[in-house]
């Protein structure tokens, strides 16, 4: 074998061991888990699965999910068909949960009691910021465990009996679940835009005349 071969398969080598480096990054690049607290706000879709364990009854909803970090969220919520079903409004320390079933606006503090009635698990309004950003809670009555990138897996409240846990983790893709002795939810959220168009018009409400107002 001569010079000019040896030079031929060594620059081939160096090629195949360059293209595989290159494969592997990228494989690791597009799989490897966002990292939500880098973020201050962003835009969802999901899906949520939930058992009401009292009633023993289950409902797949749809989710559009609109956040702003420890400041507003909207949460959109339809039907497997597409039909608009409820949009629940976090601003501060107020809620408001649209029904358009019942044609009803219930309005309250957004505290665990309050959305219990929504949700079927008493979590405070708070923690979804937690949930969707990443973010271990660190209530005193809280205690969360964190991986290697300090992103929480799983949380629980001693007061409240609920136990969050970060399933799965994959790109922008997350499994979450809630699990309470009344209810269990399992969360998936997907499609993340780290954005949230015209905040001002998200985060309002439009009531129609014919419903009624309530209070949680």
């Amino acid at each position: 074998m001569n010079a000019v071969q040896l030079r031929t398969i060594h620059k081939g080598i160096c090629r195949f061991i360059s293209v595989s480096i290159l494969l592997l990054v990228s494989a690791a690049c597009t799989t490897a888990p966002k990292k939500f607290s880098e973020f201050k706000e962003g835009t969802w879709q999901g899906k949520v699965l939930v058992r009401d364990k009292k009633a023993s009854q289950s409902a797949i909803l749809n989710l559009n999910v609109r956040a702003i970090d420890n400041s507003a969220l909207r949460v959109d919520i339809t039907s497997p068909t597409g039909t608009h079903l409820g949009t629940l409004l976090l601003k501060g320390s107020d809620a408001q949960f649209l029904n358009v079933s019942e044609k009803t606006v219930l309005k309250g503090k957004s505290d665990r009691a309050a959305l219990q009635s929504v949700l079927r698990v008493p979590i405070e309004a708070a923690h979804f910021y937690n949930i969707l950003f990443d973010h271990p809670i660190t209530q005193k009555d809280w205690s969360c465990q964190v991986d290697e990138r300090a992103q929480p897996q799983n949380c629980v409240g001693s007061k409240s009996g609920v136990r969050i846990e970060w399933v799965h983790r994959e790109r922008d893709q997350r499994t979450i679940e809630i699990d309470h002795a009344t209810a269990n939810l399992q969360l998936s959220l997907f499609g993340f835009s780290p954005q949230v168009a015209e905040p001002d018009k998200a985060f309002q409400i439009t009531v129609p005349s014919s419903f009624k107002t309530k209070k949680f």
